[in-house]
């Protein structure tokens, strides 16, 4: 009852835990009293270009190198502490007021970065002025796509602004947090399994997959970049991951439907790596970029599909899978392929900044379907484990008497095989008038003599010595300590006292255990000179204690 209030008082804290990470990113503090309200002014419009054309400063279609000027006034006297608060994106700047200098923004780029640094957000200080003053941008142009540009451009309070962008991308960053978490949880546990115990590599890509995506999902999310102030690397873990997405997501199909050496797993698999070895050789070269090459991307994921649904169509005509699995299995990959391709379409057709949005609606699904299915196969495959554990040890026990039986003598004979040094004692133990016992009084006697004969071995070399039944009223013990002749000696003591000490109930035939024994030598790799050695004293002993009967009878 303890243990259960303590599960439930853990549990309970380790959810206020999560709740309170939530918190810190979605709850914001709205003082009280405060002389400074927040306010936003949005300063998107009004800029023209060096042509005196009205200009839309998101979007900017002109060519990579182009040079760009934009300018727009501002004024002075109904400014506060307001920054000119924005996100720039594949554009190198400097922003001027009144030919005075006050931003600049040319983060070094190229290598492995490619031709861009990603999404940036700005916060930059104005001077204090009061009259009307002209504020100017000059950039350069890095690559030409929708959403080339700058985008947000307010006037606003930058610790505001800032707060604002980290609390509307919080979902994201929990998200990702959240599920990459539990992928590395899986991805660990697989491998950990794989290395002590048994092969689970379905496991590890499913771990693999899950991390791969959250990654991607969390790439227009803010809180990173603002944080890092990197907003490059974070461009570049967006494109490599597409780049090796369809690695383990072939290799868990390949798995999961027993179709890991199917020729289009390796295709696909080796398309990847070759994408990979490309965008690794040549982005740093110059050659190509990432967008360019996240089309190769797309493309191989969208060649994946129909190789998913070959292995799965394949796996259920072969009958390698049950209707269980077929369940999670395509109820699974069919959300996360229709987000994947709803993410595709809106990227390519329509003007939308988060790419990701349904592909992270549907790994939230995706990983909720295998995290159900992954907890029943564990706790399928911790059920069969135990099964096996039991039936391991009823095939190496004896059932009557509860002690190791003749399986289990073999295999610790096999044991002693593979020894190449030590030695140990051999005792050959036979319950003698068993047959005597079993015509007259019946196999019930029988078998509660053999149970007596078996608890007395038992208790005086079981302690140091390995006990062990290997046929009908025979023993076998095999004394493998050090100081094995000292415990002989103490064993042969106590079992004749036990002997004698039962012999005083009253039975209806007087409990009598013959013994021999024999020592063997591990280097000799022949255990079975040894056991007749033990076997042929133990029977010299059973005639001595047959005579000892008789003539003890006769004297009497």
């Amino acid at each position: 009852m303890l243990d259960k209030a303590q599960k439930i008082t853990v549990t309970v804290v380790g959810f206020l835990l999560i709740g309170l990470i939530v918190m810190i990113f979605v709850i914001r503090m709205d003082p009280l009293g405060s002389t400074l309200p927040d306010k936003a002014e949005d300063y998107s419009s009004g800029w023209v270009d060096k042509d005196g054309t009205p200009a839309d400063l998101f979007g900017i279609p002109d060519p990579p190198g182009t040079e760009v000027v934009y300018t727009n006034t501002l004024d002075g006297s109904k400014l506060g502490k307001e920054s000119l608060c924005f996100v720039s994106r594949n554009i190198l700047f400097s922003i001027y007021l009144n030919d005075k200098l006050i931003y600049d923004f040319h983060p070094t780029v190229g290598g492995y970065y490619g031709s861009n640094y990603g999404d940036y957000t700005h916060t930059v200080a104005l001077p204090v002025f009061s009259d009307e003053e002209t504020l100017r941008i000059e950039g350069t142009i890095l690559f030409t796509n929708k959403w080339t540009g700058f985008e947000g451009m307010t006037l606003r309070d930058p610790g505001a602004y800032l707060t604002d962008a980290i609390t509307q991308n919080a979902g994201k960053t929990i998200i990702f947090i959240l599920v990459f978490g539990f992928g590395t949880i899986i991805f660990l546990f697989g491998l950990i399994e794989s290395i002590l115990q048994r092969d689970m590599l379905e496991t590890i890509s499913l771990g693999v997959i899950i991390m791969l995506l959250s990654l991607w999902t969390n790439g227009s999310a803010r809180v990173f970049q603002i944080i890092s102030g990197n907003s490059a690397i974070l461009r570049v873990s967006d494109y490599t991951v597409m780049c090796l997405l369809p690695i383990p997501v072939l290799v868990f199909v390949a798995s999961f439907t027993q179709n890991l050496k199917s020729k289009p797993v390796y295709i696909g698999i080796g398309l990847s790596i070759l994408n990979f070895l490309a965008q690794l050789i040549g982005i740093p070269a110059g050659f190509v970029d990432y967008g360019g090459m996240l089309k190769v991307s797309h493309f191989l994921i969208l060649i994946g599909v129909p190789v998913v649904a070959y292995l799965i169509i394949k796996a259920i005509r072969d009958k390698k899978i049950d209707r269980s699995q077929q369940a999670y299995l395509i109820s699974a990959l069919s959300v996360i392929s229709f987000a994947g391709l709803a993410d595709m379409v809106r990227y390519y057709a329509m003007r939308s900044n988060d790419a990701s949005f349904v592909t992270r609606i549907g790994l939230v699904i995706f990983s909720g379907i295998f995290t159900v299915y992954e907890f029943k196969q564990m706790i399928f495959a911790h059920i069969k484990s135990r099964e096996t554990e039991m039936m391991q040890r009823l095939a190496m026990y004896d059932t009557l008497t509860g002690i190791n039986n003749r399986t289990a003598f073999t295999y610790f004979e096999k044991d002693l095989l593979s020894r190449q040094k030590g030695k140990c004692l051999f005792i050959h133990l036979d319950v003698n008038y068993l047959k005597k016992v079993n015509d007259t009084y019946g196999h019930a006697e029988g078998d509660r003599h053999i149970i007596a004969a078996a608890r007395i071995i038992s208790e005086s070399f079981g302690e140091k010595g390995h006990c062990f039944r290997v046929g009908g009223d025979e023993f076998f013990v095999i004394l493998d300590d050090k100081e094995y002749r000292k415990e002989y000696t103490r064993g042969v003591e106590k079992f004749r006292s036990l002997i004698e000490e039962y012999n005083k109930e009253e039975h209806p035939v007087p409990l009598a255990i013959a013994h021999g024994c024999a020592e063997y030598d591990c280097s000799a790799h022949n255990p079975e000179e040894a056991e007749r050695l033990a076997d042929s004293r133990m029977y010299e002993n059973k005639k001595q204690l047959k005579a000892e009967k008789v003539s003890a009878n006769e004297k009497s």
